[in-house]
């Protein structure tokens, strides 16, 4: 089976990515459109969010995505971002993760409403603490890397408006 082709555009963002000059990306213009991704023979036609996710941040261990409407999403790695916000909660007095295994499918305990802050004011540096934790190894095991985390903050403009830093 033939290995999977990303698009040019994606492979420019890869190649600079793991270069290492930078980690923080803009992706602009129709984002609501179809993004032909070819894994085998035939393309197959994904939404930004799955291309993101599915290809583009395959070899991550966590996919977060967060947008002012939604709140956050976890793609992958769920048991991750779980380990964290029990730790959050039992430190700081939190419920974050309280129902964590509510419902037949966890990974999605945290798209309800109440679980985690939506206001970015108090998500964003929430997500913060996040990625420090993960970089600081992630509560892993002595001699396990540290967890891979890529981040994508939908319709950024909302969150962090153009400004004074």
């Amino acid at each position: 089976m033939p290995a999977a082709t990303l698009p040019p555009w994606a492979r420019t963002m890869k190649e600079i990515f793991r270069a290492g000059p930078t980690c923080q990306f803009i992706l602009t213009g129709n984002i609501h459109d179809r993004v032909a991704f070819h894994r085998g023979e035939r393309p197959v036609f994904l939404t930004l969010r799955e291309f993101l996710s599915q290809a583009l941040f395959e070899p991550f261990d966590v996919v977060l995505f967060y947008d002012r409407g939604r709140g956050f999403q976890i793609a992958r790695g769920a048991e991750h971002v779980f380990r964290y916000f029990r730790l959050f909660d039992r430190f700081h007095g939190t419920k974050y993760a309280q129902d964590a295994g509510v419902g037949a499918d966890a990974d999605r305990s945290l798209d309800h409403p109440g679980l985690l802050p939506r206001d970015p004011r108090e998500a964003i540096p929430l997500l913060d603490r996040f990625l420090r934790w993960a970089a600081a190894g992630g509560g892993q095991e002595k001699g396990k890397a540290a967890p891979s985390v890529a981040v994508v903050l939908d319709y950024a403009h909302f969150v962090l408006p153009q400004g004074e830093s």
